[in-house]
């Protein structure tokens, strides 16, 4: 038999593996017969051939619970297939109705407003650092220590935060928390273009700036694309 032991303890945290073999004198060794471990396996495996195939047959058992979302299931995969049976069997009709939903998308997307919610001053601006993919976490610190200067140089910030090496040692975010309303005069609408404006001047790395999203639940820059 395999064993392993583990042990964690004081100051110097340890790892300790053991391996072991023992044999069981359950009745399968004897003295005459056996010549050691494998002798055992062996004997095993002949009193395991000898048994009944009952022995080692499982009967399913489902509780009540069980049997009825199992039915349930059925009955809907036997709907389904009927439905779709007839929907391939009347095929023009089929097509008529998928040309139908195909045209009025593009109502849908002409009546569509152009946001879902108008961008709103939340007080920040998120900036994100992308270096050369051999650059060490050094050289992404030295481009996001020029933006820390270039948030610094406006009068409307607050406070700045920054991160380096979250995404790899190439990459970084750093945040511009404006103070509040009504201590500035420009809102983030107004200064998100001319920050990015300046961020693209930085020699060495891409940094790109973005406001937070007005509605929960999305994340990252307004367009994104995924191949």
């Amino acid at each position: 038999m395999l064993g392993l032991v583990l042990w964690k303890g004081g100051e110097e945290a340890g790892l300790i593996c053991g391996f072991f073999f023992f044999q069981a004198e359950d009745g399968i060794r004897d003295l005459v017969r056996s010549r050691g471990l494998g002798d055992v396996y062996n004997r095993q495996a002949e009193i395991l051939e000898k048994l009944p195939d009952e022995a080692f047959a499982r009967e399913g058992v489902h509780n009540r619970f069980e049997m009825f979302v199992n039915d349930r299931f059925e009955q809907i995969r036997q709907r389904y297939a009927k439905m779709l049976r007839g929907v391939l069997g009347n095929l023009p009709a089929a097509l008529v109705f998928a040309v139908i939903i195909l045209g009025s998308n593009y109502f849908l997307f002409v009546g569509a407003k152009n946001e879902l919610a108008p961008q709103e001053d939340q007080g920040i601006i998120i900036s994100l650092i992308t270096t050369a993919p051999n650059a060490t976490l050094e050289q992404t610190q030295l481009n996001s220590r020029q933006v820390f200067e270039l948030f610094r140089s406006y009068p409307e910030t607050g406070h700045i935060f920054q991160l380096d090496g979250i995404n790899g040692l190439n990459s970084g975010v750093a945040g511009m928390v404006l103070k509040p309303w009504d201590e500035r005069k420009r809102t983030t609408m107004e200064l998100n273009p001319e920050i990015q404006r300046r961020l693209g001047g930085i020699a060495g790395a891409q940094v790109v700036s973005f406001l937070r999203p007005p509605l929960p639940g999305s994340t990252g820059l307004p367009v994104q694309f995924l191949v």
